[in-house]
Parts: C-alpha cells; structure tokens; sequence
C-alpha cells in the first residue's frame, strides 16, 4: 500500500481466510480529510481477471476509482481474488503446489466474495455495502448474488464495469488462451503448475524499461489493444510502464478455462461433474434473481465484454427502474478502470447512482 500512501492517504491491509482457507488481502483507503468513524459508506471494488487491487489507484488521484471514492467521503476496500499478486497465499498450500492452482472463478463466487464482504461489514460495523465489479469482478457477484438471497441483502448497490456472464462473442485472444488452457489445464504450463501468468520479475522489467523507451511505447499499448479492444486516444500512454508493471496478476489455468456460450458453473468432464454437481454437465447459473439497485457500465469496442453478449446479459436481468445501463460505443474493457476520460464520464455517474441508495 505504498502506493496508496505516496497520494497523501492512509492506507492497511487485512487477511482474509476463505472457507477453503484461501488467504487474501484486502486493502482499505482512508480518506485525507478524516470523517467519523462509521458515519462513511462503506464501497468494495472488486477487479476484473489478470488484474489485482492495483487496477483502482493505477492513475493519477483524480483519475483513480479508488481515490475518487475516498475523497467523496466512502470508505473504500480493495479486494484481491485468489491467486493475483496480493493473494497468493494458503493456510496448508505453497504456491509452488500445483494443488494451490486447482479453482476457478467459481471457487472465488462462492468462497472469496461472501467471505470478503462478511469481513468487511464485520469490520465497518455496517449491514450493508456498495459493490464495483470490473470484468470477472462482475461475473463472481452476479453468480453468487443470483443464488444466495442472504448475500444479496448485504449490497446496498452495485456497478457493473464491462460486465461479464456470456462469453459467446469474444474477440480477444484470451478466447483462444482459454481453449489451450482447457485442454492443458493437466499437465505442467507455461509459468509453473497450474500457474497462469503470474506477475513477475521479468513483467515489471518489461513495464519499467521497455515501455518507457520512446521507440517502442507503442509495442505495450497494441498488446493492450488486442487484448481488450482499440480505444488510442482513451489510453494514457505515460502510464503504460505502470499499468504493464502490476497487469497481468496471475491466476490459475483453470480460471482461464471458460465457457464460451453459457453463464455455467466450471465444466470438470462428465466424470468430474457427476462427482461434484451430481449430474453430466454444469449447472446453469441465472440472472433473474438480481433484485438490487444495479448500474451497468459497458463499451462498443470491448473484445472481452462484447456488446452482443453484454445485450444478452440484460435480456435476463429483472426489469426494475433502479436496473439501469450505460452504453459507451468507444469504450473498450480496460477503459472502464484506466481510461483518460473515465473520471468525468463514469465515475461521476457512479456517484450520482449510489448517492441515490444511500
């Protein structure tokens, strides 16, 4: 939380034990012009897949989601899902266990967001919360809160950044990483047993030296681009050595196994199925149990959020005046955490909404 720190905030960090004693950190902001002690509203920001708490406070104070929030008066968590830079630990596992990789993002859905969110009320005082998902952030809450009333009441609102749930028309070659990792998920990979992409040594060179050589800047903003869609004039290219240094964050191979087409649970094979779903193929997961104040935030020129399956997502979604959306055309997934203009364009209405619920 230096980082947090160099801004003029004041920053800890706590441990959180999963039900299958996953160890993640969650990191809390507090605001430069103290409040009283349980007079804030309480918001967790939860980040998107490859990415880490990091993602929220990457840009300028102004710029920041994180920072924006905490100067509005919010209190505001950081959560880390497993396996990413800041949660790679476990009560009994190393993380050079292969057995330390064996989840997915259903593992995070019903173990690392109701223990968050249950740690973070425990520790404000509060019955309820505000909740930003980014990318797989929106995916484990939608999940989770569709099939667990009780989680539900605990979110006073929430905002769905490049919201994710059918993956039926990406474009970004993560569509193909995952197909490999589907059928390799078994045997050792690239970066280590079941490792996906760990943030490493060699990525904070690539972002500290070769990001910043005036020649070659443009080498890391094209890998940005394929990944998540063209949007040149939304980047800030003198942050690029920071974003590339702390994204990816590592997961598993198993969390980059996904399913293209439904909004199901992880698909273990027949076999693997009957044993943990007991029936051939992975349950279904709905949307029409989300009754709560709901903003969605989607782009024209997301690969990974594709507008065709974001469309999908809000056929499903309850029809109440307080399910709203925001369509930007020029938008693509990565703008929602990063983008030059996501201050004035996003963020401000994100305030707007939940100031509306509180």
């Amino acid at each position: 939380y230096d980082i947090i720190e160099s801004k003029g905030y004041s920053a800890k960090s706590y441990i959180i034990v999963t039900p299958d004693d996953y160890l993640l950190t969650v990191h809390r902001i507090s605001p430069k012009k103290p409040l009283l002690e349980g007079k804030r509203n309480v918001v967790l920001l939860q980040h998107g897949l490859l990415d880490s708490a990091h993602t929220w406070i990457n840009n300028l104070a102004n710029q920041s989601l994180g920072f924006i929030l905490s100067d509005m008066g919010y209190d505001v968590w950081l959560g880390n899902s497993r396996g990413s830079t800041y949660s790679q630990y476990h009560k009994s596992l190393d993380a050079s266990n292969e057995e330390f990789w064996q989840f997915s993002w259903d593992d995070m859905a019903h173990n690392d967001l109701p223990a968050t969110i249950d740690f973070v009320l425990n520790q404000t005082g509060k019955d309820k919360l505000f909740y930003i998902g980014h990318s797989q952030g929106t995916q484990i809450a939608f999940a989770k809160l569709n099939s667990d009333p009780v989680l539900r009441s605990k979110v006073a609102a929430m905002v769905a950044l490049a919201p994710v749930a059918y993956l039926a028309n990406v474009k970004s070659p993560i569509r193909f990483m995952s197909t490999v990792c589907k059928g390799i998920e078994s045997v050792v990979t690239w970066f280590g047993r079941g490792r996906f992409l760990p943030s490493s040594s060699l990525m904070r060179f690539l972002g500290l030296f070769l990001c910043r050589r005036q020649s070659i800047p443009f080498v890391c903003s094209n890998i940005i681009y394929l990944l998540a869609g063209y949007d040149a004039h939304n980047t800030n290219t003198t942050r690029l050595p920071v974003y590339v240094a702390h994204t990816p964050a590592g997961t598993s191979v198993r969390n980059m196994s996904m399913s293209h087409g439904k909004f199901q649970a992880f698909d273990f094979g027949k076999v693997g199925n009957m044993f943990h779903y007991n029936q051939t193929v992975p349950p279904v997961y709905g949307l029409n149990n989300i009754d709560l104040p709901l903003k969605l935030y989607w782009g024209g020129d997301d690969w990974l959020a594709a507008p065709t399956d974001v469309s999908n997502l809000l056929d499903e979604l309850p029809r109440r005046s307080y399910i709203r959306d925001m369509y930007l055309p020029y938008y693509n997934h990565l703008d929602f955490v990063w983008g030059l203009d996501a201050a004035r364009v996003i963020y401000a209405d994100i305030l707007h909404f939940f100031k509306e619920f509180q």
